[in-house]
């Protein structure tokens, strides 16, 4: 057997083909449900296998809302009809990008002897599974310019791609510059896919953080001339 789909909602209605290319036959055994994973069911979502739609629709994710997705059986030698139209209703949402928690926003990050700086993120996403989290950090050149604004127009001075919600920073990193400013960003994929069903087309708030020298007291202070309305003192060489 073969299927016919059916999709419409939000203004939007299509349906696949006659013949669709890449489709594979579908045997039943009787009083045994047939479950079909993406992987069968792809080819009936291709662009080259759809009526009614425009690439401007299919090249972005479907508009939240409620749509109703129908399938007709057919025989595949025959091409004979074998069920009526059956209908279900579904509702479609976008997920929130991440919420990142450190370093948080405008913190004052000082440097360490070894450089570790840890960022964590907390995921938003309720029904999507083996999502891809991309890290990207820039250095802000100009610190008069909004971050938002200098990030975007900044090449990325590291970026990787992760599963884990938290990121170490080390010394195998790109060094970072004292007394420089930072921003970074992260953007959620669904299984690595760059159209998917984030808000925001995936992508996190952009946070900043200025990377400061550890200011060192001074040593061997001993105080020269001491009054009620006056002090002197003088750092002695150690």
């Amino acid at each position: 057997m073969r299927l016919k789909t059916y999709f419409k909602g939000n203004g939007i209605q299509f349906n696949t083909n006659d013949y669709v290319v890449g489709e594979k036959a579908l045997y039943l055994e009787g009083g045994v449900p047939l479950q079909l994973t993406n992987i069968e069911l792809a080819p009936y979502f291709k662009f080259q296998n759809l009526q009614g739609l425009n690439p401007n629709v299919y090249a972005n994710a479907l508009p939240e809302g409620i749509y109703e997705f129908c399938l007709e059986v057919y025989d595949v030698l025959t091409n004979k009809k074998l069920s009526r139209k059956s209908c279900v209703t579904t509702v479609i949402f976008q997920n929130d990008p991440p919420f990142l928690n450190l370093p948080t926003n405008k913190q004052e990050i000082m440097q360490q002897n070894i450089q570790n700086i840890v960022f964590s993120w907390t995921p938003r996403n309720i029904n999507v599974s083996n999502v891809v989290y991309e890290f990207s950090l820039v250095e802000i050149w100009d610190n008069n310019t909004p971050v938002e604004n200098a990030f975007l127009y900044s090449p990325p001075l590291y970026t990787t791609k992760v599963r884990n919600t938290i990121l170490q920073y080390s010394i195998n990193e790109p060094q970072l510059i004292p007394g420089k400013r930072y921003a970074w960003r992260v953007k959620a994929m669904a299984n690595a896919e760059e159209i998917g069903v984030f808000k925001n087309n995936g992508y996190s708030a952009i946070f900043s953080f200025d990377y400061l020298i550890q200011c060192q007291a001074p040593l061997g202070i001993a105080a020269a001339q001491v009054s009620q309305n006056h002090l002197e003192w003088r750092i002695r060489q150690l």
